[in-house]
């Protein structure tokens, strides 16, 4: 709330509590059988416009004020308007410029007198006793002709800069889907036509590889003839985690590092080899948690799925993870980055009612496409590169919203201390504008 000694008031200003002038008024009860919805007159409650009718409440311009529920909230409407009985409202008063009350009382952050611990709500004898500011009229105009040229230009800005962000993230998107659908790398594969074929290794390995997978090379997207695809299983381990009982304290506070799927971040892969937790080796004997090897791929299965992490030492786990040792044909951030571009796949996966889970069998029968192992790599440099290169773009575009956005922020506080526009010695006094009010 805005607390200002007179001594202290921006000069040609005053101040005064909001019942000396002010009223608050009720809205009137309308529910939405009793409107008439092919209406123009905008229907107000705490929340916003919520339909229309065809008469009005108030006459002329008005602000509407959040009474409960969402208390506090202010809207501005020119036109005449229906307020309910979850709001109040305000109407035009002689000593204010409404887009300038609108806008001070905004800054008053109304909410804040929320009195109640059940369903939010405004008492009026509380907003009453807050003190409001009054610079000249004139003053005021100007003061709401430059905050809003201020907000249209800040909220130009950041439009622009969250269009950029969009095109970030698709350009992540595209990248990710060109690396394994081949386009990544087509021109190096030109250069390169006697890469030997993945399948020759597969085949090694799992000679009825061909005939298991022959259903799913059937109805599968093209992809280039030295790659095939694979069930998961085939190239990787599945290991799972587990938690010892909290009840025994000897299981906890040990060296082994024990990851739950709050400490991976969603929108990147990250590499960790250290947690909140630790357990012991007790605690690891006397529970389902496996070491998992350096250089796995962990991947959050359970309540949130698809945040993926890379071991760069022995690690566990809890149950929220399946986590992946890979075989000696797959790059481990070959398969990470197939694993983020399919988080979608993944969650999509998932089954549950009190939080989705992704089980461990249903992972195993996943496809992806399978490049060479030399190709696998050239592919994860790439992409390293590229995603290297958009996250340092987004941090500075996040950076330039914050920066924005703050600076938005303040244009009300600038305001109401008289620092936004310059006072004008030939507006009529607010002493005068009083005066005027009370005769």
């Amino acid at each position: 709330m805005i607390i200002l000694e007179k001594n202290k008031l921006p000069e040609g200003w005053t101040s005064f509590r909001y019942d000396e002038y002010l009223t608050l008024h009720y809205g009137k009860g309308l529910t939405k059988r009793t409107r008439n919805s092919h209406g123009k007159i905008p229907v107000y409650g705490s929340s916003g416009m919520i339909g229309y009718h065809d008469e009005p409440l108030v006459s002329n311009s008005s602000l509407i004020i959040g009474r409960k529920g969402n208390v506090g909230e202010i809207y501005y409407e020119e036109n005449p308007s229906w307020a309910i009985d979850t709001a109040y409202f305000l109407s035009e008063y002689p000593m204010y410029d409404l887009k300038f009350l609108y806008f001070l009382l905004k800054h008053m952050k109304l909410n804040r007198l929320n009195t109640s611990t059940a369903v939010p709500s405004l008492r009026r004898d509380d907003v009453y006793k807050s003190q409001m500011l009054l610079p000249p009229l004139n003053e005021q105009k100007r003061i709401v002709k430059k905050i809003e040229e201020l907000y249209l230009k800040t909220e130009s800005i950041l439009k622009l800069l969250y269009d950029i962000k969009s095109q970030l993230m698709f350009n992540r998107k595209s990248l990710l889907n060109s690396a394994f659908n081949g386009l990544l790398t087509k021109k190096w594969r030109e250069r390169n036509s006697k890469t030997e074929s993945i399948s020759i290794l597969l085949k090694q390995i799992n000679p009825t590889w061909e005939k298991l997978t022959k259903k799913i090379l059937e109805n599968s997207k093209k992809i280039p003839n030295t790659w095939e695809y694979v069930k998961i299983d085939d190239i990787a381990e599945l290991v799972g985690g587990g938690t010892p009982s909290r009840k025994n304290l000897e299981y906890f506070g040990g060296k082994i590092t024990w990851l739950t799927p709050t400490e991976i971040p969603r929108d990147k892969i990250t590499f960790v080899n250290s947690s909140k937790e630790t357990i012991t080796e007790l605690g690891l004997k006397k529970s389902s948690a496996k070491i998992i090897p350096k250089n796995s791929v962990l991947l959050t299965s359970r309540a949130t799925i698809g945040n993926i992490a890379i071991s760069t030492a022995d690690v566990t786990t809890n149950q929220g993870f399946a986590s992946f040792v890979c075989s000696k044909i797959i790059d481990n951030r070959y398969l990470a980055y197939w694993l983020f571009a399919n988080r979608k796949l993944l969650q999509d996966t998932a089954k549950g009612t009190t939080f989705k889970e992704i089980s461990k069998s249903k992972i195993k029968e996943l496809f992806l496409p399978l490049a060479p192992l030399i190709e696998q790599k050239l592919i994860t440099e790439i992409v390293d590169e590229e995603i290297s290169l958009i996250e340092k773009n987004e941090n500075t575009i996040e950076q330039s919203i914050k920066l924005i956005s703050a600076f938005k922020s303040s244009i009300l506080k600038q305001a109401f201390e008289g620092k936004l526009v310059s006072q004008d010695p030939g507006d009529e006094s607010v002493e005068i504008l009083l005066e005027k009010i009370k005769s």
